[in-house]
C-alpha cells in the first residue's frame, strides 16, 4: 500500500540519519502501546553528539532569533502541518 511505502523509505531515511549524527549505536526500542510490537529504535547519544547538537542549535538560533516572532510563528505553524 501507499502507507507501507512511506512507512519504509521514512524508516530507511531515519536509520541513514541515525547513522550519520549518532555515534552510537546503543539505543532503547520504542512500542506499541497497541499491541506491544518494536514499531521503532531511540538511539543513545555519546558525549560527542551532545556537544555537536549543542553546537549546532547555537549556530541556527542566530538567524532564528533575527527572524519577527510572526514569521517564526508562522514557520512553526508550517512545521506542526507536516507532523
Amino acid at each position: 500500500t501507499r502507507y507501507s511505502r512511506h512507512r519504509d523509505e521514512l524508516k530507511s531515511d531515519i536509520a541513514a540519519a541515525r547513522k550519520s549524527h549518532f555515534g552510537s549505536e546503543d539505543g532503547t526500542p520504542v512500542t506499541s502501546p497497541v499491541n506491544g510490537k518494536v514499531i521503532g529504535h531511540i538511539p543513545f547519544a555519546n558525549p560527542r553528539d551532545i556537544d555537536d547538537a549543542i553546537s549546532r542549535a547555537s549556530v541556527a538560533f542566530e538567524p532564528w532569533r533575527a527572524r519577527p516572532a510572526a514569521q517564526r510563528a508562522g514557520l512553526l505553524r508550517k512545521i506542526a502541518d507536516q507532523l
